[in-house]
């Protein structure tokens, strides 16, 4: 089978790769983000993939384009959502983000990719 890159699917222009970030989700040592994203998207899209956790540190920057990812088998990750970072919230152990998920890049959600 052919391998295709995300670049070829999404098609980002040289500036927009330099402000594009992916999250790999993995166990948080309670729970599977897996899941979670079965019993209920929005706790993945929103709660795990714009979390900042108690050190307060920052994943993304105001204009990035962040995209979620979980794990779903070995070397397999299904694309949750991508979103454009509006603002960073000053917080900590919350959701860190606001974020508007990019509607062009819909139909590609719940889409499994491996690396």
């Amino acid at each position: 089978m052919k391998e295709i890159g995300l670049n070829e699917i999404f098609q980002f222009d040289k500036d927009e790769k330099q402000c594009v970030k992916m999250k790999l989700n993995v166990w948080d040592g309670s729970t599977s983000p897996l899941i979670e994203y079965k019993n209920n998207p929005e706790t993945v899209n929103n709660g795990w993939f714009l979390w900042k956790p108690q050190s307060g540190r920052s994943y993304f920057r105001e204009g990035e384009t962040a995209m979620n990812f979980i794990p779903v088998g070995d070397d397999a990750w299904l694309l949750t959502s991508v979103k454009k970072i509006d603002k960073s919230l000053n917080v900590k152990e919350d959701i860190g983000y606001e974020a508007t998920e990019i509607g062009k890049f819909s139909q590609y959600f719940g889409t499994v990719v491996s690396g």
